[in-house]
């Protein structure tokens, strides 16, 4: 009895121990299902390719268990043969790329067998399905490309792997693992392409100068300036080339050198970019002077050229300005208009000045007579004066005289009343 006790335990203690084993890693058929920590594989095996050719193999992944996870994606067992013992292996010249929903890896794909993730860990590099819910079903796709600059080195070569999925529980992997994304502007200035780091919110990453091939216009965009497109997304890709047949320019005025198209249409630059025009002052056209020289760009919408603030250095023959979008812009130069011809007008007479009277010549002083010497008079007594005397016959004859005549005037007056009567 004690012995069939001992054997039942042993029993169950084994059945204990072989339950808290990791799930193993089996190359499964086409669904794969998985639990909240379990395993699941699928092998694949590349033989009898030539160069140049491609294919794809597609794995669905099913959330067999009740609750969500998130999939880590890793390779294992690569098997190599080289038949023709040259050395050359089938893997350096098959590269492979995955595509699915809510995958994530930190990888640029495609990239060789051997550089997709070796472990489960997500170290180094780390490809993953952010999100698998409970009795949901995802499809991921592997693409495979055999490369054909391998030629005839790997004629008849083989190799086999095995792909491991593993439902991990929530949270994902620490964010620290994941590299931020990387987004790029593509560029073809002046016939150069080139591509340029770029934030999501559209920051440029590290300055952008670029001059043309006959060194007449420089193109300097600052690191930390703010590239939007017409829609106010991050700026894609940036061309700068020559106008081939610019908007005619304004009455009495130039287009000097090269007109250039800047494009986008739309697009938005905070702060501006800096544009330096070089120009040669022994080919301005006749009348044209470099202090007429303006920075212009072509308003579409007005149908005529706009002047924008402009710094021209004379010394060194350019003109440099700010700009914050993108048109055809071109040095406007513009010629000197003489002012017409006025004739003079006829001479004015002179006026000549009244003539100032002159005054006569003062006469001359008159002499002064010489002052007699006089004499002193001896004094004289004074003569009393004797009284005047009153003349009365005259006085009589004149009172006579009156009486006569009153006595006439008496007697005429009466006797011509007497008529009268």
């Amino acid at each position: 009895m004690k012995k069939l006790m001992r054997i039942a335990l042993a029993v169950v203690i084994a059945l204990t121990l072989l339950g808290s084993l990791p799930i193993p890693v089996r190359a499964e058929s086409d669904p794969v299902d998985l639990v909240l920590g379990g395993e699941g594989a699928t092998s694949w095996q590349i033989a009898n390719i030539a160069p140049g050719q491609s294919g794809a193999k597609t794995v669905t992944l099913h959330n067999a268990g009740y609750a969500d996870g998130w999939v880590t994606i890793w390779i294992t067992d690569i098997q190599e043969t080289d038949y023709a013992g040259d050395g050359a292996w089938l893997d350096d010249y098959v590269v492979f790329n995955a595509s699915g929903d809510r995958l994530r890896t930190n990888l640029s794909l495609p990239v060789k067998i051997r550089e997709l993730p070796q472990n489960a860990t997500g170290k180094p590099n780390y490809l993953m399905i952010e999100l698998l819910k409970a009795g949901e079903t995802i499809t991921l796709i592997w693409h495979w490309n055999f490369l054909a600059e391998a030629g005839n080195k790997v004629q008849g070569d083989s190799f086999s792997f095995t792909i491991n999925y593993r439902l991990e529980e929530l949270p994902p992997p620490p964010v620290y693992y994941e590299s931020p994304p990387i987004y790029y502007v593509e560029t073809n200035l002046f016939g150069l392409v080139e591509n340029y780091r770029i934030s999501y919110s559209g920051e440029i990453l590290k300055t952008i100068e670029v001059s043309s091939k006959d060194g007449i216009l420089t193109i300097s965009i600052p690191k930390g300036t703010i590239a939007l497109d017409k829609d106010g997304r991050r700026l894609e890709n940036l061309k700068v080339a020559v106008d081939e047949s610019p908007p005619l320019p304004p009455k009495d005025a130039h287009i000097i050198g090269l007109a250039y198209n800047f494009g986008p249409s739309g697009a938005t630059f905070d702060p501006g970019l800096t544009l330096t025009w070089r120009y040669d002052p022994e080919v301005l056209p006749e009348r044209v002077k470099e202090e007429n020289l303006v920075l212009a760009y072509y308003d579409q919408e007005a149908g005529k050229w706009m002047e924008i603030e402009y710094l021209v250095d004379t010394e060194k023959n350019t003109i440099t300005a700010s700009i914050n979008h993108f048109t055809t812009f071109a040095i406007i130069g513009y010629e000197v208009v003489s002012p017409p011809v006025i004739p003079p007008p006829p001479p004015v007479p002179p006026v000549l000045p009244e003539p100032i009277p002159i005054p006569p010549s003062p006469p001359p002083p008159k002499p002064t007579p010489p002052t007699p010497s006089v004499t002193p008079v001896p004094p004289v007594s004074p003569v009393p004066t004797p009284a005047e005397e009153t003349n009365w016959p005259l006085i009589g004859g004149i009172i006579a005289g009156v009486l006569v005549i009153s006595s006439i005037s008496y007697f005429v007056i009466r006797r011509r009343r007497a008529k009268k009567g």
